[in-house]
């Protein structure tokens, strides 16, 4: 999660955090269009996208499988 952060810009990572709020369960598809609406439609890039959802996804589920 953070290799892919180091590569995104602040503004973008806000968007994708914010994104991910709604939507936690975002197809290819729907990563497709967010990479197109920053004019960097790239395979690599893509791949980076969705390697960030699916981090995003494990870090929160670490977080509620922790004892209290």
């Amino acid at each position: 999660l953070a290799k892919v952060e180091q590569k995104l810009t602040d503004v973008q990572l806000q968007y994708l955090r914010q994104y991910y709020t709604v939507n936690p369960f975002s197809n290819v598809t729907e990563v497709r269009e967010i990479g197109k609406q920053w004019n960097s439609d790239s395979f690599d890039f893509n791949v980076n996208l969705r390697k960030w959802f699916s981090g995003r996804r494990m870090a929160d589920q670490e977080i509620v499988q922790r004892p209290r």
